[in-house]
C-alpha cells in the first residue's frame, strides 16, 4: 500500500422505520443499504462500556448483568450487525478495489445527530471474522467518526506558541 493513499468508504448510520439503517453513501464499490438492530441489550451494553472505556455519561453506572463481553466478541457482534448483507459485500468489494489501486480503505462512519447515543459506542472495536482483524487500528482500514451537527463549528484562533502535552504509557508486565 502506498503511504497515505486511501479510498473512502462512507457509512451513514440512520434511524429507519423499525430498526437502524446502515447506508454506504460513498465507496469505490457503489452504494448499499442494510437494516440492523444493535445486538446488545442496555444492561450488557452498560456493563461492557463501564468495564472497557468507562463511558458512563449516558449509560449510567455499571450494571451487573452477569453477561460480560470481551472486546473481540463485542466487536464481532457489532460488525456482524452493521456490516450484514449488502453493506458487508460492499465493504469487501471496496477493500478489493482499494487493494488493486495499492491503497487503503478509510472507513468514514457518520452517525445521524438524532442518534448521538451511538457515538458513545466503541466503534474502534469493530472486528471482522472474515479478515481476522480489527478494522480501526489497521493502516489498511482506518476508522474516522463523524457526528452530524446542524451547524458549522467555529474555530477559535490559537496564539503561539502552541503547547502540547504528550503522554506515552508503557506499564511494566504488559506487552507492547
Amino acid at each position: 500500500m502506498a503511504p497515505g493513499s486511501y479510498e473512502t468508504f462512507e457509512l451513514l448510520i440512520d434511524q429507519g422505520q423499525d430498526s437502524l439503517v446502515a447506508r454506504v453513501i460513498r465507496s469505490p464499490a457503489g452504494d448499499a443499504r442494510a437494516d440492523f438492530v444493535l445486538p446488545f441489550d442496555e444492561d450488557v451494553l452498560t456493563s461492557f462500556l463501564w468495564q472497557t472505556v468507562g463511558a458512563t455519561r449516558h449509560y449510567g453506572s455499571a450494571a451487573d448483568s452477569g453477561q460480560l463481553l470481551d472486546v473481540r466478541t463485542f466487536g464481532t457482534q457489532l460488525y456482524d450487525a452493521v456490516f450484514a448483507g449488502e453493506v458487508g459485500a460492499c465493504l469487501k468489494r471496496g477493500l478489493d478495489a482499494a487493494a488493486r489501486r495499492d491503497a487503503g480503505l478509510r472507513i468514514s462512519l457518520r452517525i445521524d445527530r438524532d442518534l448521538a447515543r451511538l457515538s458513545d459506542l466503541p466503534w474502534e472495536f469493530l472486528y471482522s471474522s472474515a479478515l481476522q482483524r480489527y478494522l480501526a487500528p489497521s493502516v489498511e482500514t482506518p476508522l474516522v467518526r463523524y457526528l452530524e451537527v446542524p451547524h458549522s463549528v467555529q474555530l477559535q484562533p490559537v496564539r503561539p506558541p502552541l503547547v502540547v502535552l504528550a503522554v506515552l504509557s508503557n506499564p511494566a508486565g504488559v506487552p507492547a
